[in-house]
């Protein structure tokens, strides 16, 4: 066995570049950030009870049909 199989000499490295956007505004990249993450937690908070107010109708659907039989 050679060891070069192990050890090889020319390894291939990934080819770097830089990108920069022609039309890029950094103060309104931020404002829509700041949005999305606002409105994900009120969304996430609406969800919240109704979620909950299905989970106790279906605990309730099942401990009606448990007691029933």
């Amino acid at each position: 066995m050679s060891t070069a199989m192990f050890f090889p000499r020319n390894r291939v490295k990934n080819q770097r570049f830089s990108y920069e956007p022609r039309y890029y505004n950094p103060t309104r990249d931020e404002n829509i950030r700041q949005r999305m993450r606002i409105q994900g937690r009120s969304a996430a908070r609406r969800k919240r009870p109704t979620n909950l107010l299905v989970i106790l109708a279906l605990l309730v659907m099942a401990l009606y049909i448990f007691f029933s039989i």
